[in-house]
């Protein structure tokens, strides 16, 4: 190979080195800047500001955010949907965000949020679920989490043990059957099919899931 042949050979690696080292810059702004619930949080901001021109009740009046093909009509949801971006290569796993709204107490609304992780090829599974009390003051919007449960979360997924089709599924099923409690400076948040529970505190920094 002659001293052209070697420069031109070493230009195109230069070339390819560079492209990969953007691709995967991409994915990591891409994916990286934002948690998924923090996503989520400011979603919900922005349709509230927006839409509901800073009324939290545009939650409860929205046709749109009610769960699909009417089989529970009374279950109100609000969620993030994680877009791959271009350039974003096909085996970035994707992470979903649904909020399953449980009630509201004063200036604060409840929801069970479950964060599903999403292969672009695979089963989607049920990472993470937490109990959110989020108040909006102007165009402040503030959700307080309880802390991460494995405990709980495996405790809600082993309920359909008995049926490995929809173990590792997304969330929520259509025979959960979540209740909310708030008392005391506590919110209890309960799944009546799996007896899992979250629980938060309302008075201070402190979060507690169980």
């Amino acid at each position: 190979m002659n001293r052209s042949s070697l420069r031109r050979l070493h230009s195109q690696n230069i070339r390819v080195a560079a492209a990969l080292m953007g691709t995967l810059l991409l994915f990591s702004v891409g994916c990286g800047n934002a948690r998924p619930i923090d996503r989520w949080q400011k979603r919900l901001t922005a349709f509230i500001v927006h839409q509901g021109h800073k009324d939290p009740s545009v939650l409860r009046e929205s046709a749109e955010l009610r769960s699909p093909q009417s089989l529970r009509p009374s279950q109100i949801r609000f969620s993030e949907i994680d877009i791959a971006g271009p350039g974003i290569p096909p085996f970035v796993t994707m992470r979903d965000v649904h909020g399953v709204l449980l009630g509201q107490e004063k200036d604060r609304f409840f929801f069970l949020l479950g964060v599903v992780r999403r292969p672009q090829n695979g089963r989607m599974q049920v990472e993470d679920l937490r109990l959110a009390a989020c108040t909006l003051h102007g165009e402040v919007h503030q959700c307080r989490l309880s802390a991460p449960d494995p405990q709980a979360l495996e405790q809600y997924l082993s309920a359909d043990a008995t049926n490995p089709s929809v173990i590792h599924r997304t969330f929520p099923m259509l025979d959960d059957n979540f209740r909310l409690e708030v008392r005391g400076g506590l919110a209890v948040a309960r799944d009546e099919r799996s007896a899992a529970v979250w629980r938060i505190s309302l008075h201070d920094a402190s979060l507690a899931s169980r």
